[in-house]
C-alpha cells in the first residue's frame, strides 16, 4: 500500500526530484500538513466540531495536528475505495482465488497479489492484463436455497464478488499481478450470467448488456434486476429442466451430437443430429434453444470457429464445443477450476435436529436459549451421550441450514496454545519468523464480515485444554456482554484491536468420565453455561429407533446397558456422568445392526469402559462384566 507522503504527493500534484532522501520526504510531508493546517484553520464550523467532540480526557489538539493526519488516513484508506467502486468501469478481469481447493483471497489482498493456479492454463489470458486494468475476485458457485427470486426449485448459478482492485504490475509470466485490493465486506452476489474459469475478461460493449449490467453492479452499486434474466428464452429454458440429470443430458446430446458427425460440425448440422437422436423430445417443442445453444457456442468458442469460404455458416470442434459448454456455471464440468466452490446448502430445522437427536422439544427449545442468551456453552457428560453429533446439529438447526462455512471445529490437548488460537509466530523455510493468525482469530474475522448470519465455534474435549493458556488475556471478551469492537482489546503479539463478535457462539464438548482430566477452572466456568447430556434410551426418538432394528441381541443389550447404567448411577465413586450412552447403539440404516455388530460392541467398547470405571473394585465389575459376557455367549473373544 502506497505510504501516506506518496498519497500527500497526489493530492498536491507534486512531482518528486530525483535523489530524494527519506530526510527530505519526511521534511516535505511537513511542508503537505502545513498547508493542509493553514487550510483547516480557516474553516470555523470543522474546528468547532472538533472541540465540541473531545472530552475532557482526551488531547485539545489546539495545532489541528492530529486532524491533519486523520484527513490524510481517511483519504488513504477510504477515498480511493469510494473513487473505485463509485466510477463508470468499462473491463474488468473477473479471477478465481481457489489454488488445491484451498482459498486465497485473504492471502492475495493482504500481499497485493493475484497468482494463476496453473502452470499450463491462461497464461496469455493473464499476460494479456493491462496495468491500470480492474479486477475482481470471485468464487463460482451454484445455489439451491434461499434464492432471493423464485425458480420453482431450481438451482442457479452465483458469481460472489469479494474484492475489486486495479493491477499496478504485470510480471508476463502467464500467472502472477501485483494489484491494489479493496475487499468487498459483505460480498456482493451476481447470479445467472456468470463463469467458472479462472480469468475472466468482461467488457463494456453497445450490444451486450450482461456485460454491462455486471460492470455496473461490481463498481457502481447498481442492483442485479433479475427479471432481466428470468423473462429470458435462455435462462428461462434452463429453468424448465426440473432435474439436474436433465440438464447434464441436454449438454451431453450437444457432445454426443458432434462426435457422431465426425468431430466437427455446423450448428445447423448439429441441432438437426441432436433431434435425429430423439433422446430430447421437448426440445423439438422448444423453439429458443436452437438460437441460445448457437449464441452460447459463438460467444465461448470463437476461437475453434472457421468460416468456409462463401458461406456464412459457423463450423465448431467437438473440443471447442465442450470448452464453451463446460464453461457455463450452471452445469458441472468436466475438470473442475481451482476457484470452484459448490457448497451443498439445504435447510436443517428444528424437527430435523429432533429426528437426529435423541432429546425432547422441550429441552431442544431450553438448550436453545441457553446458547443464544449465555453465547457460551458446554455440553458436558460420558461417552456416547451425542455431544459431538449434537453440537454441530444444534448449530445447523439455529442457523436454519447445514452451511459448513459458518461452522468451525477444533479439539482441544494439553499442547495446545495461544500461538495456535489466537496468533502467534512460525517460522519460515528460508529462516525467520512470521506471525499468523490462529484458528480461533480468523473466524472471529470471519463472523465479524457477515454479522448478519450466525457463526457457530465448536471445541471438542475443551477440558483437555490448558484454558489460560489458550486464551490468554482474552478470556474476558468471550462474555455475551462484552462482545463487538467497543470492548476490544490489544493482541500481545501484533499489537491489533481485537474484539470478539456479537453473532459468535462457542459450543464446547466436555467428557465427564474421564478421571485423568481436572474439571474446568472456575474462570472459564463462570463464562459458560453447563449443559448435561444423558443416555436417551428411553427417549421416544431412540424407542422409534429401535422399532426399526431386528436384531433379537441388540434389544437385549440396550436392556442390559440400561440396568448396568443403573448401577453405575448408584455407585458414589462414579455417577450419571459415568453411564454409557445411547450412540454406541446407533446407526443411520438400521439394517446394518446385526448380532456381530453388537457383540463386538460390547466386547471392545463397553466391557473396557466399565474395567476402567472399576478397576479398582474387582468385585463390582467381575459381576457385571459377567452380565454382558452373557450376551456374548462363546464368543467371549468377541468377533
Amino acid at each position: 500500500m502506497p505510504s501516506i507522503y506518496d498519497k500527500a504527493k497526489e493530492i498536491f500534484d507534486y512531482n518528486q526530484p530525483k535523489g530524494f532522501s527519506p530526510v527530505d520526504k519526511m521534511l516535505k510531508y511537513f511542508e503537505f500538513c502545513d498547508e493542509i493546517c493553514e487550510y483547516i484553520k480557516q474553516d470555523a464550523e470543522l474546528v468547532k466540531m472538533l472541540s465540541d467532540s473531545i472530552t475532557d480526557e482526551e488531547y485539545e489538539d489546539k495545532s489541528l495536528h492530529i486532524l491533519v493526519q486523520d484527513i490524510l488516513f481517511f483519504y488513504m484508506n477510504y477515498a480511493k475505495e469510494h473513487e473505485l467502486l463509485n466510477k463508470r468501469v468499462d473491463l474488468c478481469w473477473y479471477v478465481g482465488a481457489f489454488i488445491s481447493s484451498e482459498d486465497k483471497t485473504d492471502e492475495f489482498i493482504d500481499e497485493g497479489i493475484w497468482i494463476n493456479g496453473y502452470n499450463d492454463k491462461y497464461l496469455d489470458n493473464v499476460n494479456s492484463v493491462k496495468v491500470g486494468d480492474k479486477i475482481a475476485i470471485k468464487s463460482a458457485y451454484t445455489q439451491k436455497y434461499n434464492l432471493p427470486f423464485d425458480i420453482n426449485g431450481g438451482t442457479a448459478s452465483v458469481m460472489e464478488i469479494k474484492a475489486v482492485g486495479t493491477v499496478t504490475k504485470n510480471h508476463k509470466d502467464g500467472r502472477t499481478l501485483d494489484v491494489e485490493w479493496i475487499k468487498l465486506s459483505p460480498s456482493k452476489k451476481w447470479y445467472f450470467y456468470t463463469m467458472r474459469n479462472t480469468i475472466w475478461k468482461v467488457e463494456r460493449t453497445d450490444d451486450d448488456s450482461y456485460n454491462n449490467a455486471l460492470l455496473d453492479f461490481t463498481f457502481e452499486n447498481k442492483p442485479q434486476v433479475y427479471n432481466d434474466f428470468l423473462t429470458h428464452p435462455f435462462w428461462a429454458d434452463k429453468y424448465l429442466l426440473d432435474d439436474e440429470n436433465d440438464k447434464a443430458t441436454y449438454l451431453s446430446e450437444i457432445i454426443a451430437s458432434m462426435k457422431e458427425l465426425g468431430g466437427i460440425a455446423s450448428l445447423n448440422e448439429i441441432t438437426n443430429q441432436i433431434e435425429n437422436r430423439d433422446i430430447l423430445p421437448y426440445i423439438k417443442t422448444n423453439q429458443a434453444w436452437k438460437r441460445n445453444v448457437s449464441a452460447e457456442i459463438q460467444k465461448h468458442c470463437s476461437e475453434t470457429k472457421s468460416y468456409i469460404e462463401g458461406n456464412d455458416d459457423l463450423f465448431y470442434s467437438v473440443e471447442g464445443l465442450g470448452k464453451g459448454i463446460w464453461g457455463l456455471v450452471d452445469y458441472n464440468p468436466e475438470e473442475n477450476e481451482p476457484e470452484q466452490e459448490i457448497p451443498t446448502v439445504i435447510p436443517y430445522t428444528k424437527s430435523d435436529f429432533l429426528n437426529d437427536v435423541y432429546i425432547t422439544s422441550t429441552e431442544y427449545d431450553k438448550l436453545c436459549n441457553l446458547l443464544k442468551h449465555k453465547k457460551n456453552i458446554i455440553l458436558q457428560g460420558a461417552p456416547g451421550v451425542g455431544k459431538t453429533f449434537a453440537a454441530k446439529r444444534l448449530a445447523y438447526s439455529i442457523m436454519g441450514e447445514k452451511d459448513n462455512n459458518r461452522v468451525q471445529c477444533v479439539q482441544f490437548h494439553q499442547s495446545y496454545s495461544y500461538e495456535d488460537f489466537i496468533e502467534g509466530f512460525r517460522p519460515l523455510e528460508n529462516g525467520g519468523f512470521e506471525l499468523r493468525d490462529g484458528v480461533f482469530k480468523r473466524f472471529c474475522d470471519k463472523a465479524s464480515r457477515y454479522t448478519e448470519n450466525n457463526y457457530f465455534f465448536i471445541i471438542d474435549e475443551i477440558n483437555r485444554g490448558n484454558m489460560s493458556k489458550i486464551f490468554g488475556e482474552l478470556l474476558m471478551l468471550i462474555e455475551a456482554d462484552k462482545r463487538g469492537s467497543e470492548h476490544s482489546l490489544n493482541l500481545v503479539y501484533s499489537g491489533e484491536p481485537f474484539s470478539v463478535p456479537e453473532n459468535l457462539h462457542i459450543i464446547g464438548m466436555m467428557n465427564t468420565a474421564d478421571r485423568s482430566l481436572a474439571m474446568i477452572d472456575y474462570a472459564l466456568r463462570r463464562r459458560f453455561s453447563f449443559y448435561p447430556m444423558r443416555p436417551a434410551f428411553d427417549s421416544d426418538s431412540f424407542k422409534k429407533h429401535a422399532e426399526q432394528v431386528n436384531c433379537e441381541l441388540f434389544h437385549k443389550a440396550v436392556e442390559a446397558v440400561k440396568a448396568l447404567n443403573a448401577v453405575i448411577v448408584d455407585d458414589k465413586s462414579l455417577g450419571k456422568g459415568f453411564e454409557i450412552g445411547h450412540s454406541y447403539f446407533c446407526s443411520d440404516n438400521p439394517e446394518t445392526i446385526t448380532d456381530e455388530l453388537v457383540k463386538n460392541i460390547i466386547a471392545f467398547e463397553i466391557i473396557p469402559t466399565i474395567e476402567e470405571y472399576w478397576f479398582d473394585n474387582e468385585t463390582r465389575l467381575d459381576i457385571e462384566r459377567q452380565k454382558l459376557e452373557v450376551l456374548l455367549g462363546d464368543d467371549n473373544g468377541a468377533v
